[in-house]
């Protein structure tokens, strides 16, 4: 298939699933009305910097750019399958909830904290797109079930996190 074949279907291919986020989106209605929505944020930012690229002419970095996208998509389903069979499923057919559950809470600290220092790296443009509510959510579940076993690292991400949604959901609203 010739490049520019491949680059259309990229193109194509981003573009329906950003439709399709978009649509679903618009279909929820449970979203209270100050929020931003973000659904189909990143793919919003890798339809710009296609674009951007294709507007240079720039084929090769398209190339690189999909191939980074693929490779990570792959490790990132390949983790998951993992993590679902072996760390999750497996032990709770076993009957070791908890140590699900523990997994589970770290995987939500460590989401959260991920949040937090991805809102610091985008521009200010598009933080105003990039919804903090989940760590709302974050706080009240660890409010209600409080870890024990957190590391120091875990904890100071976490104040970092919340105080930052304490900052921008003044300014938000």
């Amino acid at each position: 298939m010739k490049k520019p074949h491949v680059f259309l279907l990229i193109v194509l291919a981003v573009s329906i699933v950003l439709s399709a986020s978009r649509w679903s989106s618009a279909q929820t209605k449970t979203q209270a009305s100050n929020k931003k929505a973000d659904t189909g944020l990143a793919l919003h930012q890798l339809e710009r910097l296609v674009a951007h690229l294709e507007a240079r002419k720039d084929t090769k970095a398209i190339e690189l750019l999909s191939d980074y996208q693929h490779a990570l998509d792959g490790q990132q389903a390949s983790g998951a399958i993992s993590i679902n069979i072996r760390l999750v499923l497996q032990k709770l057919r076993e009957g070791r909830t908890r140590e699900v559950i523990d997994w589970q809470e770290s995987q939500l600290a460590s989401d959260a904290i991920m949040l937090y220092g991805s809102y610091n790296q985008i521009t200010p443009a598009v933080q105003e797109k990039l919804s903090l509510e989940p760590l709302g959510y974050v706080r009240d579940y660890f409010a209600k079930y409080p870890r024990t076993n957190q590391t120091a690292l875990q904890k100071e991400g976490l104040a970092r996190a919340f105080e930052l949604l304490d900052q921008t959901s003044g300014n938000k609203k």
